[in-house]
């Protein structure tokens, strides 16, 4: 008897394939992650064709029912995600977008996970195995949402970079405390000899 070939692998296969197509139109570069660690894909942005530090990861999900996923009176689409996902991704200094694709429409809808984790009522971990995300209905990967993706990016690293610069201001501050002391001590002992 032949092994058949799921549906559901073929439409992962069809909305890699369409994405990757998105992003490699702008100039950017996608790299898959083939183990599933709730991350499917890293993309790295360039502009100008220049290559930039600003990257962000893609988990996508595909359906052929967007329709019955749309809250319509909230106007977004509600995606299931494991809380353990949640927490490894609260980690991440770069962006994780949660990426729906719509098999029937083809088309692409985002929301950055951070930002709702964020924005959320809910503990990640609160005895949840899995926890509702709303993607707006709105975040359509068109050309208003690269643009929006690139910002949000941007945005998260330099959050990163200040975090960086106040910490070695920090150090510096932590550093002349333990030794100023120790020095100011060594010189009011040698000038007493």
């Amino acid at each position: 008897m032949p092994i058949l070939r799921p549906h559901s692998h073929r439409l992962e296969d069809q909305s890699r394939g369409s994405l990757r197509k998105v992003f490699v139109d702008l100039g950017w570069t996608v790299e898959d992650l083939n183990e599933d660690y709730g991350v499917d894909m890293l993309v790295r942005i360039f502009i100008d064709e220049k290559a930039t530090e600003y990257s962000f990861f893609v988990q996508l999900k595909a359906t052929e029912h967007v329709g019955k996923r749309i809250a319509t009176k909230q106007g977004h689409i509600s995606c299931r995600i494991k809380t353990s996902h949640l927490e490894h991704w609260s980690r991440f200094w770069e962006p994780v977008l949660l990426i729906i694709w719509d098999a029937k429409q083809q088309r692409f809808y985002w929301e950055c996970v951070q930002t709702v984790i964020e924005r959320s009522r809910f503990p990640i971990g609160a005895g949840r195995k899995t926890v509702s995300i709303p993607i707006p209905a709105a975040n359509m990967l068109d050309e208003e949402g690269i643009r929006r993706i690139v910002g949000l990016t941007k945005k998260r690293f330099r959050r990163f970079l200040r975090e960086e610069a106040a910490a070695q201001v920090l150090l510096r501050v932590l550093r002349s405390q333990m030794w100023n002391p120790i020095g100011s001590h060594l010189n009011n002992q040698h000038s007493r000899a």
